[in-house]
């Protein structure tokens, strides 16, 4: 069965495909995630989701789809900036930053392991830690960046 509008996807633009290691496959389309598991498809929008900034996201576009160690799925947004997906809750958590970062900067992103992470931007490469809330009331993913950047980049 091709996998498109007519069968459920929300959008017939896919950017990327990651196979999640329970069999799941996800689909980064231009109206944000879609799981699809062989059979069904479910798609998770972002229309009402909120970036980093606790704005909501002007483009839903998903351009591509890490998973973490822990199992949270990063979402890379066309216009910049980064979403994180909780599959088992199938919610979108908020991620915030312990210092400035505007989302449109932020260009590539990479999960080294459970806890550290590196953020591509204009200004250059970007290392941290990332922590969950401990709190269930408080659903949200922290990032705390190490230091300055690792790289500094000429901007644009």
């Amino acid at each position: 069965m091709p996998v498109a509008m007519k069968n459920g996807l929300d959008n017939n633009t896919v950017y990327a495909i990651h196979h999640e290691g329970d069999g799941f496959v996800w689909l980064a389309t231009d109206m944000g995630i879609s799981r699809y598991d062989g059979f069904r498809i479910r798609n998770f929008p972002l229309i009402l989701c909120r970036d980093s900034g606790l704005l909501p996201f002007v483009s839903c576009a998903v351009t591509s789809i890490s998973q973490s160690p822990d199992g949270l799925l990063y979402l890379q947004l066309l216009q910049g900036g980064i979403a994180c997906f909780d599959p088992q809750k199938e919610e979108y958590l908020p991620v915030s930053y312990d210092r400035p970062i505007k989302k449109q900067d932020i260009l590539s992103f990479y999960i080294a392991d459970e806890q550290n992470f590196y953020i591509g931007t204009t200004n250059g490469l970007y290392t941290g830690a990332a922590m969950r809330s401990k709190k269930p009331e408080r659903r949200w993913y922290y990032h705390s960046f190490v230091g300055r950047t690792a790289c500094k980049g000429g901007g644009v």
